[in-house]
């Protein structure tokens, strides 16, 4: 797909050409033009959300956008219940059969490659009208176009796509296919396996044949910005147009803009053929110089003076990634495939990845050397005993025991506060202890972990029976289950399943969290506190905020009333509550967070309110989530949204709003947002099997097949007759 129109960091951009300039050919030599416009074919198959694609089992679930070629939508194989994305040509394109062929082409192309780096293709087929379509995975993540919005790329960073794409074409040009389209817009990043910045290549319906590129035949393809100068001079070509489009791509990512700009596609075109590239230190300081010069021999106008091939363009981005000291996040991957003494210089040099040493990390030690040092090295240190110069001291060790100590005594145990979310807690502190390579650090983290889960244990059985304190002290619960995920007592008492749990971590060790997760434990500091005064005077405050929840603060309003060592209701003095009418304070009487405490203590006093009273927060909640669900059925995911949300500001804890924005976040195709909403759902409704199944179709759309496992067999414990046929599927992709 194309957009019509560009913005780059230096500013707006003229308006491009079609990424397509389809020309018929005629057996004369003759080319012209196809008119899309003329070819609309006279009974057109009318698709939208909701319709069933004809002859096929899929669904349209909603339009994902538009290419020059053909329209994408987000569709579920009605069967599998698989979501997919479909492409269908364009209608205006259903008369020309060079565009229907090149259509089909793509699908074939991606398919025959055969690459982890190459889009997969499902499915292919022709409407009644006669346009063609194909399925293929509906990826989550962005395109470099839009990861190039938020500026240049790191030099690391960008040897590790760039090696990537490299990997793609080579296996494209084995089999004979040239993209002849490489641009940002045509490169996915999506996390796979854990992993940022998996690169998956699209759009190969303009790709073309190799015999056909050696006579210079064929459809002409190209964007202006990207496109190798022996295609515009319909010159016969071969492979190396992709690395110079490369080029011209990498040249961007590492500037912010790309090697030539114009003020008219004409002029743009012109120097591609004739104009060299300016000097990338023109444009941004801390390129590697051994870098910049593999992008410009990739820019080289004859294709001779590029790179023989996509092996040896990767070659030489190894070997720039060496002389620059550059680290990516995917050293990992095999090495290309050049003459064998070049492969053996770069193994040998290349930094090892950051990998635990049973996922093949390579030893730079010869193997008795590395036996040797591990019987001895622990002797040694005895016999030293602790030195000024080990590469971790004792006082820096103990320093940050006393850090972490500092953060729980400030009760930033996991969460920082609100109106400091910088703050380090002392779970990032034990993190921190346990990166360091020294036995005593380990060791001392180890005990700061059973210190803290036995605090916040301690907390948490505090307030398990007092009125409106289960739901703070379930939160201590879980902050202990980070420190000893085995902690029996709390595991039995927060009910969090393994995927909160590693979701929960994720945040916690990169501080991730939302101001609106912080605003929600914020009373656990409170609680927290020792000192009966200090703790009063914190809840109180927490009471008058006007940005506390209505739910939180009415589960204070019990907490006070049930025991006077907690502070005093933020409310002003009433009369002894059980003489108490039973009213709400009018407007002129109070702030709105003193009605809604009001309102809650009135509740909880008459346990039948008369019917002219307001539903309850429950029953309005409830009442949302049934205008959500009738919202989804009908297609508008964006109302559906606000509806569950709405919901959650009335009852945080209701399982079924959770529900339903992990639904619109799974038809959206946000696998991540739909586990993680899935996952509250669980909590809050552990015996609901039908959210056990959902949550784990976002598991497995997330690749996160283990989790998948677990919520299917619960869901089949529980009787889902669904649950097995996942179950089977999740762990066929753990077996393979």
């Amino acid at each position: 797909m194309v957009e019509p129109s560009r913005t780059s960091l230096g500013g707006p951009r003229p308006l491009e050409p079609p990424v397509v300039a389809v020309v018929d050919e005629h057996p004369s030599g003759r080319r012209t033009i196809v008119d899309l416009e003329a070819r609309l074919p006279p009974e057109l198959v009318r698709l939208g959300p909701g319709v069933p694609l004809p002859n096929t089992p899929y669904r349209i679930e909603a339009w994902l956008g538009d290419g020059a070629m053909g329209i994408v939508y987000r569709a579920q194989h009605v069967e599998l219940e698989r979501t997919v994305a479909l492409k269908i040509l364009r209608p205006e394109a259903c008369g020309s059969q060079a565009l229907a062929e090149m259509f089909r082409q793509e699908a074939r192309n991606a398919s025959r490659i055969g690459s982890d780096r190459i889009v997969e293709i499902y499915d292919l087929g022709t409407l009644p009208d006669g346009r063609v379509w194909f399925t293929m995975p509906l990826l989550r993540g962005e395109s470099l176009r839009e990861t190039l919005g938020h500026g240049p790329l790191d030099p690391g960073r960008t040897v590790g796509i760039l090696r990537q794409i490299a990997k793609g074409l080579a296996a494209a040009h084995r089999e004979g296919i040239i993209h002849r389209d490489i641009k940002p817009e045509n490169i996915m990043l999506i996390r796979h396996q854990r992993r940022d910045d998996a690169v998956r290549m699209l759009d190969w319906g303009v790709a073309a044949a190799q015999a056909d590129a050696e006579r210079g035949s064929g459809v002409m393809a190209g964007t202006p910005y990207y496109i190798a100068p022996e295609l515009l001079l319909r010159l016969p070509y071969d492979h190396r147009v992709d690395l110079y489009s490369l080029g011209c791509m990498a040249y961007e990512l590492l500037t912010g803009v790309p090697p030539f700009e114009r003020a008219s596609v004409t002029e743009l075109l012109h120097a591609h053929v004739e104009d060299l590239p300016p000097p990338m230190a023109e444009q941004i300081e801390g390129v590697p110089a051994a870098l910049e010069r593999v992008v410009l021999r990739c820019l080289a106008k004859q294709p001779d003076d590029r790179f023989a091939d996509a092996c040896e363009l990767e070659a030489a981005l190894c070997e720039a990634q060496i002389e620059a000291g550059l680290h990516t996040g995917w050293d990992d991957l095999p090495l290309p495939e050049v003459d064998p003494e070049r492969r053996a210089r770069l193994a040998a040099r290349m930094p090892d990845p950051l990998r635990p040493w049973w996922q093949g990390r390579r030893l730079r030690l010869p193997l008795l050397a590395g036996a040797i040092a591990v019987l001895v090295l622990p002797l040694a240190l005895l016999l030293r005993g602790p030195s000024a110069s080990s590469p971790v001291s004792i006082d820096r060790v103990e320093a940050l025991v006393g850090e972490a100590r500092e953060a729980a005594a400030r009760a930033a145990f996991v969460y920082p506060p609100a109106d400091e979310p910088g703050t380090t807690t002392a779970y990032q502190v034990v993190r921190t202890l346990e990166r360091l390579d020294a036995p005593t650090a380990t060791e001392r983290a180890s005990e700061l972990r059973e210190d803290l889960a036995a605090t916040l244990v301690r907390l948490g059985d505090r307030y398990w029976s007092r009125p409106g304190g289960r739901p703070f002290a379930v939160d201590y619960y879980v902050e202990a289950l980070m420190f000893v995920p085995e902690h029996e007592h709390a595991r039995q008492r927060a009910s969090l399943s393994p995927g909160e749990l590693a979701q929960l971590r994720h945040k916690a060790d990169a501080g991730e969290f939302s101001e609106a997760e912080l605003a929600a434990v914020a009373p656990l500091a409170a609680l927290a506190q020792e000192d009966p005064a200090e703790r009063g005077r914190r809840l109180s405050a927490l009471q008058r905020d006007e940005d506390t929840r209505a739910s939180v603060a009415a589960r204070l309003d019990q907490l006070a009333a049930a025991d006077p060592e907690l502070g005093e209701p933020a409310a002003p003095p009433e009369p002894p509550r059980a003489r108490a009418p039973a009213r709400a304070p009018s407007p002129a009487r109070g702030c709105a967070a003193q009605r809604r405490r009001a309102r809650a203590r009135a509740s909880a006093r008459v346990p039948e309110p008369r019917p002219s009273e307001p539903p309850s927060d429950r029953e309005r909640a409830r009442a949302l989530v049934s205008e959500g669900d009738a919202a989804v059925r009908d297609g508008a995911l964006e109302r559906a949204e606000t509806k569950y949300q709405q919901a959650l500001r009335a009852d945080p804890r209701l399982a079924a709003a959770h529900h339903g924005l992990s639904r619109v976040a799974y038809h959206r195709g946000r696998y991540a947002d739909a586990a993680l909403h899935g996952e509250r759902a669980v909590r809050h409704a552990p015996r609901e099997p039908s959210y056990r199944i959902d949550l784990g179709d976002a598991y497995y759309k997330a690749y996160r097949y283990e989790d998948a496992v677990e919520q299917y067999a619960e869901a089949e414990a529980q009787g889902h007759s669904g649950a097995a046929a996942r179950l089977a599927k999740a762990r066929a992709k753990l077996d393979g």
